[in-house]
C-alpha cells in the first residue's frame, strides 16, 4: 500500500511517454467528470510554482526539465482529455434534439463545454506567465488578451447555465447523475462556495450591520455550506463508486474458472 501511494503520489512528476499520451487521455475522459479539467489546473498550477520557486534560485536547467518534458507532457494528456470530453457533449446535445432543453441534462452538457471552453480559454494565462511578453509579439498578446477577457464570460455563463440545469432538475424531479452533472456539481459547488466566502471576507466589515451585514454573514455562510456540501457529495460520490467496484470485483472472483 505506501509504494502504491508512493508511486500515485510521485506520478505527476514523470515523464509521459508520447505513445502513451493517446490511451492515458481517453482512459482520463472515461474516468471521473470532474478529473479531465482537475488535471489541467492541476498541471498549470504545478508549472506556475515551479517555475517561480525554481526560478529563484537560478538553475535553468530543471526550470526547462520541469516545464517541457514533464509539465508540457501532462498538459497534453488534459487538453486532449477534455477535447474528448467535448466531442461527448456535443454528440450528447445533438442527440437530445431541438427540445433537449427541456431536460435538465441538456443544460448540465451545455455548463459542461462552457466550463471547459473556460479553462481551455484560461490556460492563456499560464502561457502570459511562463513566456514574457515581448517574446510573444503584439498580435499574439492581443489574441491572449482575448481569450482572458472572453473566459470572464464564459465561467459566468457556465454557472447561469448550471443553475437552470439544478431548477429544472428539481422542478421537474429529474435525477442528477452522469459524468456532466459529476463535472458541473464539482466546480459549480467549490469554485461557488470560494467565491461567496471570498466576497464576504472582503466586503467585510460593512458600513451597517443591517442591512449590510446580515447580507455578508448569510453570502459568507452560504459559501461555506455550498463548499462543504460539495466536498461531503464528492466524497461520497467517490466512496460508492468504490464499494460498486469492490463488489464486482468480489463477484468476479467467485465467478472463475475452475472455481466452485
Amino acid at each position: 500500500m505506501l509504494i502504491a501511494w508512493i508511486k500515485q503520489t510521485l506520478a505527476p512528476f514523470s515523464r509521459v511517454n508520447p505513445r502513451y499520451w493517446r490511451a492515458y487521455a481517453h482512459a482520463l475522459a472515461r474516468s471521473d467528470g470532474w478529473a479531465p479539467p482537475m488535471l489541467v489546473l492541476a498541471v498549470l498550477g504545478f508549472a506556475l510554482f515551479s517555475g517561480t520557486a525554481i526560478g529563484r534560485l537560478g538553475n535553468w536547467q530543471i526550470i526547462l526539465s520541469l516545464k517541457l518534458l514533464t509539465w508540457l507532457a501532462w498538459l497534453v494528456v488534459g487538453v486532449g482529455a477534455n477535447l474528448i470530453v467535448i466531442g461527448h457533449s456535443l454528440a450528447h446535445l445533438w442527440r437530445f434534439g431541438v427540445w433537449g432543453w427541456s431536460r435538465p441534462r441538456w443544460w448540465f452538457e451545455l455548463a459542461r463545454l462552457f466550463w471547459i471552453a473556460t479553462l481551455l480559454a484560461f490556460l492563456s494565462f499560464g502561457v502570459a506567465v511562463l513566456v514574457p511578453p515581448k517574446n510573444l509579439g503584439q498580435l499574439v498578446n492581443a489574441a491572449l488578451n482575448g481569450l482572458l477577457q472572453g473566459s470572464k464570460y464564459l465561467i459566468v455563463g457556465s454557472f447561469v447555465v448550471a443553475t437552470i440545469g439544478y431548477a429544472a432538475s428539481f422542478i421537474l424531479r429529474r435525477p442528477r447523475r452522469g459524468r456532466a452533472f459529476q463535472c458541473v456539481h464539482y466546480f459549480y459547488t467549490l469554485l461557488g462556495g470560494i467565491a461567496f466566502i471570498t466576497y464576504a471576507a472582503t466586503a467585510w466589515p460593512p458600513a451597517v450591520i443591517w442591512p449590510n451585514g446580515a447580507v455578508l454573514m448569510a453570502t459568507g455562510i452560504a459559501g461555506i455550506g455550498l463548499f462543504a456540501g460539495g466536498v461531503v457529495s464528492t466524497m461520497l460520490a467517490a466512496s460508492r463508486r468504490e464499494k460498486a467496484e469492490d463488489m464486482t470485483a468480489d463477484q468476479d472472483a467467485i465467478h472463475l474458472p475452475g472455481q466452485t
